[in-house]
């Protein structure tokens, strides 16, 4: 059944006492719309019930007459268990969420459309936990300034995600744009994550893309991305493309690179500025040039970053899998 743009009224039409042991149900797209759109008590626990689409998309131009996700300042505070559901047709502004301050994990997006200047699939803003969540879209933006993620459009400092992946195509028309697959900007905590989402922007003024992160301030540990990225600009237009991050103010930690094409006037494998040289046992592959000297990075070739010989020091119990002829898989995102 598709959302028809309402919602429910109040808590009492949904399953469950919000306990962590009896949460909310949440069954259809009336009652997602209310969760998401009211300022409800903190430390509620809900759950989803069913696989959730929100518009029907059977026609090319399905957008035109899409129900919008607009709820404006609005924070989310409690626990959402997405149960491996899929919450799909997403015409939104923001993101699913506008604002997590609690805990979103479990949770599969597809098919969803961003519109607004600062865009997350999961959260526009992020300063709670998102886990085992995941975005598969081809999100097209056209704005004034763009400041996207495939999960969060800003992660800040409390802010964490963990454990999630995105897969599909970022990007569109802007003026500016800072955006990666996972953040655009990084002030928190990105681990345990991967990047499938080409990312393509047009920009007028200045663009800072990375296949995790558009710019990080904070931790990226055991992040790897697999896509392009590019710029297309004006003659005037700057930008700053990198593989991991655009630019690198915090830290980037057993990560990798295995983009075989940067376009844009500066790029980097790793990043393409950095305001410290906190890189440590990342790799990339050496078809994209990284213009720093650094120690804590090694290029390598299609062959080798298929070897698991080639790596050193990441944790194979618990996070990466390595196998001859492949490369390295995430293992927490193997859902």
């Amino acid at each position: 059944v598709i959302w028809d743009g309402t919602k429910i009224s109040s808590l009492t039409e949904m399953k469950g006492s919000g306990t962590k042991d009896a949460p909310y149900e949440i069954e259809n797209g009336k009652q997602l719309a209310y969760v998401v759109s009211t300022n409800l008590d903190d430390g509620l626990f809900f759950k989803l019930a069913n696989d959730i689409k929100l518009n029907n998309t059977s026609k090319a131009n399905w957008k035109d007459n899409a129900r919008n996700w607009v709820w404006a300042d609005i924070r989310f505070v409690g626990t959402f268990d997405g149960d491996g559901h899929t919450i799909s047709n997403l015409n939104t502004t923001s993101g699913m969420f506008r604002e997590n301050h609690g805990e979103i994990y479990n949770l599969k997006l597809e098919n969803i459309s961003l519109t607004e200047d600062t865009s997350g699939g999961i959260a526009s803003v992020n300063t709670g936990l998102i886990y085992r969540c995941s975005n598969t879209s081809f999100a097209p933006f056209n704005t004034y300034t763009s400041v996207s993620g495939g999960i969060a459009g800003i992660n800040k400092h409390s802010g964490m995600v963990v454990s999630s992946y995105t897969n599909g195509m970022l990007g569109g028309n802007s003026h500016s744009a800072v955006s990666g697959g996972i953040c655009g900007y990084n002030y928190g905590l990105i681990a345990g994550s991967y990047n499938g989402m080409q990312i393509n922007f047009s920009v007028a003024t200045s663009a800072l893309l990375g296949g995790i992160c558009g710019y990080n301030s904070g931790t990226i540990s055991d992040c790897i991305n697999y896509s392009d990225i590019s710029a297309f600009n004006s003659l005037s237009a700057e930008s700053n493309i990198g593989g991991i991050a655009s630019g690198n103010n915090g830290s980037i930690v057993n990560s990798i690179s295995s983009a075989e094409k940067l376009m844009g006037k500066k790029t980097g494998a790793i990043c393409a500025t950095m305001l410290n040289n906190n890189i440590y046992n990342c790799y990339y592959l050496n078809t994209v040039e990284e213009p720093f000297s650094l120690e804590g990075a090694t290029g390598g070739s299609n062959f080798d970053l298929g070897n698991p010989a080639f790596y050193q020091n990441l944790d194979t119990a618990t996070m990466w899998h390595l196998k001859e002829g492949f490369f390295p898989v995430l293992i927490e995102t193997m859902f």
